[in-house]
């Protein structure tokens, strides 16, 4: 693995790993033995995390306030958006449903 600029994040799903290559704007689709097998790539800043999600991905575009879903090619199918002068968002995660009635 070389070229990676910021690299973070990086997590398992089936056979591949996700890498989320923040300050080239991508994330990484990498089999075991960490090769490229695809590039997830928009009109990303700073990819901060991405997980698999469903058929597609979540990822976090920090510098552009966004939370995307997106295809495997990268189209955004759906987002989210904050301000980003007073949130960052770190790392996602899936919230299991057995907490979807959990209040705090």
């Amino acid at each position: 693995m070389s070229n990676l600029k910021s690299p973070h994040n990086i997590r398992k799903y089936d056979d591949y790993f996700l890498v989320s290559d923040t300050r080239s704007n991508r994330a990484l689709i990498m089999n075991k033995d960490f090769s490229i097998k695809k590039v997830i790539q928009n009109k990303f800043s700073w990819v901060q995390d991405t997980i698999k999600y469903g058929n597609n991905f979540l990822v976090s575009d920090v510098n552009n306030g966004k939370l995307l879903y997106v295809s495997e090619n990268g189209d955004i199918l759906n987002e989210t958006h904050w301000d980003t002068e007073s949130h960052k968002l770190g790392s996602i995660e899936v919230i299991p449903s057995e907490y979807d009635n959990y209040v705090l």
